[in-house]
């Protein structure tokens, strides 16, 4: 995540900024101008005299704090302005510093656009409405620039007030940030190649030595281009990926079409969703062009049946190991 603004706190000779306010008397305050432009410098906006009369003083100070604690704006973003290489598939998320009003989040007021045309999304907001994230409702598209934009005249808090979107320390502006996709192209000879294993070991035939267990029927695809780039694993784990996108790409690896899993031994079926099954993992990749590269082992864990459970946004859910996860690893078992 981009991390746009830092702690609300901040400790400086006697002067708590952020949750309380101690002021010193004039005849101790010492050299404001040089207080206030810290200050100003450590909240990324200008100090000195903000309320025009002439002087840098204590009454400077309490303004910058009181700004300061009622500051409305944006603290983070999934994608720092600037980042190349975004995933197409990827959402975009915004975390505000306070509640938001739920009816001024809209796409008027948080838009992405490419090509100056509004990209079709879904807002979906957080259970505490300090969060919003556009769920894209098609892929991004590749070796583009987009452009998310949040209008804070027309995005309030919960109490009416504007983000402060463009960062001039005011409420309202319209504020935007960019980010690249990353390319999927191919050059010619460019593949990548690796294995898939169970994360749970198995012991070797008349020893009692673990192995790793290949895992046959593993299927792996490109993000955004999953019909054209895909493979297989075989019966001994191993895959190729030929021809791969060149540079740094997104895959899915999918171990729900796997056919059988051997649990504490034995061999049994798999079967998605209402059985042990293996999971579906996302991985960033890289390739060298015009190179066959390796991206080294996969291991997916085993998800026996009855070990997901499903959960309460609105109260506690008590998750415990099953039986079958106990009966294979018994350390996890306190008693």
């Amino acid at each position: 995540m981009n991390r746009i603004k830092n702690s609300r706190s901040l400790v400086f000779k006697g002067l708590l900024i952020g949750s309380c306010l101690f002021l010193p008397s004039p005849s101790f305050a010492g050299d404001f101008d040089e207080l206030i432009t810290l200050f100003g410098a450590f909240k990324g906006g200008p100090g000195g005299d903000l309320n025009q009369d002439q002087l840098v003083n204590y009454k400077d100070v309490f303004l910058f704090a009181l700004e300061w604690k009622l500051r409305f704006t944006i603290i983070e973003t999934t994608s720092p302005a600037g980042e190349g290489g975004v995933a197409i598939t990827r959402e975009t998320i915004l975390r505000f510093d306070r509640p938001l009003e739920t009816a001024t989040i809209n796409s008027d007021s948080i838009y992405a656009k490419f090509a100056g045309a509004k990209l079709a999304a879904r807002l979906h907001v957080g259970p505490d409405q300090d969060t919003v994230t556009l769920f894209y409702e098609e892929n991004l598209p590749p070796s583009s620039l987009v452009r998310v934009t949040v209008d804070g005249d027309l995005l309030k808090d919960f109490e009416g007030k504007g983000v402060d979107a463009d960062g001039d320390r005011r409420e309202g502006g319209i504020g935007t940030f960019d980010f690249e996709t990353l390319t999927l192209s191919t050059i010619p000879g460019t593949a990548v190649f690796g294995r898939v294993f169970a994360s749970e070991f198995s012991t070797a035939k008349g020893t009692t030595q673990e192995v790793n267990v290949p895992l046959e029927g593993v299927r792996i695809t490109v993000d955004g281009m999953e019909d054209i780039w895909n493979t297989t694993t075989d019966n001994m784990g191993n895959f190729t990926l030929d021809p791969a996108p060149a540079g740094r790409f997104f895959v899915h690896i999918d171990g729900r079409t796997v056919q059988s899993a051997s649990i504490d031994g034995v061999v049994t079926d798999t079967t998605f969703p209402d059985g042990p099954y293996y999971p579906f993992v996302g991985k960033a990749w890289q390739s060298v062009p015009g190179e066959s590269a390796t991206v080294g082992d996969i291991h997916l864990p085993l998800v026996l049946e009855g070990a997901l459970q499903p959960v309460s946004q609105s109260e506690d859910t008590v998750i415990g190991l099953t039986d079958d996860v106990i009966a294979i690893n018994p350390e996890l078992f306190d008693g």
